[in-house]
C-alpha cells in the first residue's frame, strides 16, 4: 500500500532565515505551496500562508544532489573495495548475492537517510533488480520521502567477455573458472520495464534505464533498452571508461552512439578516460557526466581532469558511488576531493576554486539526472527540496562567501532539517517517516544470511580475483 506521504498543498511560510540563492546569501522568507516555492520575499512582506515557520538565525540551502550511488552497499558493507574494480568485481557481486526483495528495501532507505543526513535531498541509486525487487524498493524510498531517480542497471555479457584491455589468455582462464554465466536479455528488459510500472504515479521518484556499462552489454539489450526509453521518455545512466581497460581496443562512447544511447538524457558515471573527442560528442549530444572521486581512488581507477571537462562545456554532477567504494553518501565530501584531487599534478593556474564546485554539488547534479532546474536550487517553481542549517553548528563565520566555506567546511554539525516536497522529512540527524531503530536492528539481523550467500560464492570470487589482480596494470 502506498504510504500517507503526499507534498504539501496549503502555503507556508519559512521566515527570518538567510537563503542561498543564485545571487548568494540574502535575507529572504520562503514561500511554498503544493510542495513548490512560491516566492522568495523580502523579509516582512505581507505574505499571507496557513502556517509560518520562525526559522530566524538559520540558513536555507538547496537541497544537494547525489547524482550516483548504488543502495545495495548498505546492507552489504563487507564487501569494502580491497582491489581495483576487475579484481573486485566479482566479489563485490558475492556480497550481494543473498539480497533479498527485503534486503533492497532496507538498503534504499539506509542509502536514502545517509544521504538526507549529508544534505541530499536527491540520489541517483543505479539499482541492480532481482525478482520483485522493483516494487520493495519503490516502495521504500516513498516511505523515506526522499527524492530519488531510480536507474535499473542491466547486463547480459559474460564477465570474461566484458574484460576489455585484458590478456586473452587470462581472459580464456576466467571464462574456463567462471561458472556464473550471464543474465538472459529478456530477464534485464523485464526488469526495466518492473521499474517503470512500480514507479508509476510516484510523484518523488522517476526511471532512468541503466545499462551497466557498454562492455557489459551486448546489442541486444542496449537497443532493447533505447526503444524503451523512445517508448517512455526517460533517460539513461551508465557507467562508462572507469579504468584504462576500458579504454583499450574500443570505443565505449561510439558504442551507446552506435545503439542510439548517445543522447539528450545520458549521464555517465566515473569518465575518467573520456578523451577529447569523447568530451566533446558528449556535449554535443546534451549528455551529462558525473564524477564520482572517492571512488575513482578507492579502486585504483585514476583521477578525472575535471578542469578539462568543466572548460569542454560538458554538464557535470557528483556522485558517492556506493557505501564499499565512497563510504557515506556525503556529497560535500566528494566536492572537497573534486576541488583538490588533481592539485598535485597539475600547475596551479588550472586549479579549481570552490565556485566552479559548488555548482555541481546541486544545480549540476540535478541537470546531469534529468530534472533540470526543478531541483538543486532555491527559486520559485522549483520542488521546495531545502536544507534548514545552524551556521553556528556548521562552523561558519558570518560575512565570508557562504558556498566557498560549505565546499571547503561541509555542514559539520549544522544539518537540523531536510525538506522534500514542501514537507520536513529528517530533523536532527533522524529520518521523520521511518523508525530507524527498527529498521537498522532489522538490517543486522539480515547480516548473518548476506555472509552466508557471499561465502558461498566466495571460493570462485577469490578464483577470479587471483587471476585478474596482476592482469590489471596499475595507473601509469
Amino acid at each position: 500500500m502506498k504510504p500517507d506521504f503526499e507534498e504539501r498543498k496549503g502555503e507556508v511560510l519559512l521566515a527570518g532565515a538567510e537563503v542561498l540563492t543564485d545571487d548568494g546569501l540574502a535575507a529572504r522568507d520562503v514561500l511554498l505551496q503544493g510542495g513548490r516555492i512560491a516566492a522568495l520575499a523580502e523579509p516582512g512582506a505581507d505574505v499571507e500562508a496557513g502556517e509560518t515557520v520562525d526559522v530566524s538565525g538559520r540558513l536555507i540551502l538547496p537541497g544537494l544532489v547525489d547524482a550516483h550511488t548504488h543502495s545495495y552497499a548498505q546492507l552489504c558493507r563487507e564487501g569494502l573495495a580491497t582491489d581495483r574494480l576487475e579484481p573486485w568485481l566479482p566479489g563485490a557481486v558475492a556480497s550481494g548475492a543473498g539480497l533479498t526483495a527485503e534486503g533492497a528495501a532496507i538498503a534504499a532507505q539506509l542509502s536514502a537517510i545517509d544521504a538526507l543526513r549529508h544534505g541530499a535531498t536527491t540520489t541517483l541509486d543505479h539499482a541492480t533488480l532481482g525478482e520483485g525487487h522493483a516494487v520493495a524498493i519503490v516502495d521504500a524510498y516513498d516511505r523515506v520521502g526522499a527524492r530519488v531517480a531510480l536507474a535499473a542497471q542491466v547486463q547480459d555479457v559474460p564477465f570474461a567477455d566484458a574484460l576489455h584491455g585484458v590478456d586473452a589468455d587470462v581472459r580464456a582462464q576466467v571464462a574456463a573458472a567462471d561458472t556464473r554465466g550471464a543474465p538472459e536479455t529478456e530477464t534485464q528488459l523485464a526488469r526495466c520495464r518492473e521499474l517503470l510500472d512500480a514507479a508509476a504515479g510516484h510523484d518523488r521518484i522517476t526511471v532512468l534505464l541503466g545499462p551497466s556499462a557498454p562492455e557489459r552489454c551486448s546489442g541486444a539489450l542496449l537497443d532493447g533498452i533505447a526503444a524503451l526509453a523512445d517508448e517512455h521518455r526517460v533517460g539513461i545512466h551508465v557507467h562508462l571508461l572507469e579504468t584504462p581497460q576500458q579504454r583499450v581496443g574500443g570505443d565505449p562512447l561510439g558504442t551507446l552512439a552506435d545503439h542510439g544511447l548517445l543522447r539528450e538524457g545520458l549521464s555517465v558515471a566515473h569518465g575518467v578516460y573520456l578523451d577529447e573527442d569523447d568530451l566533446a560528442r558528449l556535449r554535443d549530444a546534451g549528455g551529462a557526466l558525473v564524477h564520482n572521486p572517492l571512488s575513482n581512488l578507492s579502486l585504483g581507477s585514476g583521477r578525472l581532469d575535471l578542469r578539462a571537462v568543466l572548460d569542454a562545456g560538458v554538464t557535470v554532477g557528483l556522485g558517492c558511488d556506493s557505501w564499499t567504494t565512497g563510504g557515506p553518501q556525503d556529497i560535500l565530501a566528494q566536492a572537497r576531493l573534486a576541488l583538490n584531487g588533481t592539485r598535485p599534478e597539475e600547475p596551479a593556474e588550472r586549479w579549481l576554486e570552490p565556485a566552479d564546485v559548488w555548482t555541481l554539488t546541486a544545480a549540476g547534479g540535478a541537470r546531469a539526472i534529468g530534472l533540470g532546474d526543478t531541483v538543486g536550487v532555491l527559486r520559485p517553481g522549483a520542488h521546495a527540496d531545502l536544507l534548514i542549517v545552524d551556521p553556528l553548528g556548521a562552523g561558519m563565520v558570518p560575512g565570508i562567501d557562504c558556498a566557498m566555506q560549505l565546499v571547503t567546511g561541509g555542514l559539520g554539525a549544522g544539518l537540523r532539517e531536510a525538506w522534500v516536497g514542501g514537507r520536513p522529512v529528517l530533523r536532527d540527524g533522524m529520518p521523520l517517516h521511518v523508525d530507524l531503530a527498527t529498521l537498522t536492528a532489522r538490517a543486522g539481523e539480515l547480516v548473518p544470511e548476506l555472509r552466508a550467500a557471499a561465502a558461498a560464492q566466495q571460493p570462485l570470487a577469490d578464483r577470479l580475483a587471483a587471476l585478474l589482480t596482476h592482469a590489471v596494470p596499475t595507473v601509469a
